[in-house]
């Protein structure tokens, strides 16, 4: 009898401990769906604020706002897209030869290789180069490389040639000649036909144990590309140059800074005056001075003081002038 007890009170211990296992899985239950539904209000509370009239206001300004930068997008594509098809054009227009970088437009007097020659006869090579075969020469004042190639001299006009370089390897010294090709700075038709193609040569290496006469050669060259720059400004400086005709009393402006600066110092102040046909700068200190024709001017504009402490006189010439030996527009 006390054996069955003791299994009765056992069973009865075991039946009150599952019952308070269930109760506290219960409420565990229900503490957790509590605490979902919390979140989930809370969730929703967040994504459903409260629209204000103001912030419906700014709700509005910030769409049209939007629609109109599409807009302004789509009408940069556009342009970006008339743009690139404009640029494709003109490199095909470029490489295909009809016309030089720099040469878009038709009759603007661009230099033409067709334009020079080196020689017009045998007998203007000079002789101290026939004395010498073998030997790159630089003919300064016909503008012509004389190349030995197969043991005759082959003149090249310096207008050909784009640029040259020399270098040293393993004690050999190297000189190589680039020279302007179709598409490259030049038209197709400045070179020679060879059926139905164009003959050019894009560059020449020559190779020496010593760079005394190579050395030569490529100052000789610089010198001619330096000429040649010369000649260049000053068929275009002349176009634009004529004498002022000065007044007796003429109106001027003193203390003056002008741009580009010329003379010595850092800074150009001198006195503008404004004469019958052009305007005179003169510096201040010294002797130098700067005439500016009106007929020469393509645009003037004055720039008040207004934001800043400078006052502007900006003039756009037609041709360029020569300022402290510089050409400027």
């Amino acid at each position: 009898k006390e054996r069955e007890e003791r299994e009765k009170a056992k069973k009865k211990a075991a039946q009150k401990e599952k019952e308070k296992e269930r109760e506290e899985r219960e409420r565990r239950e229900k503490a957790k769906k509590a605490q979902e539904k919390m979140r989930e209000k809370t969730s929703r509370q967040k994504q459903e604020p409260v629209v204000t009239g103001s912030a419906r206001d700014r709700l509005r300004s910030r769409n049209s706002q939007t629609k109109q930068d599409m807009a302004a997008q789509a009408r940069l594509e556009e342009k970006n897209v008339e743009l690139r098809a404009k640029k494709l054009a003109e490199l095909k227009e470029r490489f295909s030869g009809k016309a030089a970088r720099g040469d878009a437009k038709a009759g603007d007097g661009a230099q033409k290789l067709t334009r020079y020659k080196a020689y017009s006869s045998f007998d203007q090579i000079p002789k101290e180069v026939l004395s010498r075969p073998g030997r790159l020469y630089m003919d300064l004042d016909k503008e012509v490389l004389l190349a030995p190639i197969n043991g005759c001299f082959v003149p090249f006009h310096a207008r050909m040639i784009k640029n040259m370089a020399r270098q040293t390897e393993g004690g050999v010294q190297f000189l190589r000649v680039n020279f302007f090709t179709p598409g490259n700075g030049k038209g197709v038709d400045d070179f020679p036909a060879a059926g139905p193609r164009r003959a050019y040569i894009k560059e020449l290496s020559f190779r020496c144990e010593e760079a005394v006469n190579m050395d030569t050669v490529l100052r000789s060259f610089k010198e001619v590309q330096k000429r040649m720059k010369q000649k260049e400004d000053g068929g275009e400086v002349q176009q634009s140059t004529g004498e002022l005709r000065r007044l007796g009393s003429f109106p001027c402006l003193r203390d003056l800074s002008m741009r580009p600066i010329f003379g010595t110092g850092r800074r150009s102040v001198g006195t503008l005056e404004a004469h019958q046909n052009g305007f005179r700068f003169n510096l201040s200190g010294g002797k130098d001075k700067v005439d500016v024709l009106y007929s020469s001017v393509r645009n003037a504009i004055f720039e008040p003081c207004e934001g800043s402490m400078v006052v502007l006189i900006h003039l756009r010439m037609k041709n360029p002038i020569m300022v402290a030996k510089k050409k400027t527009l």
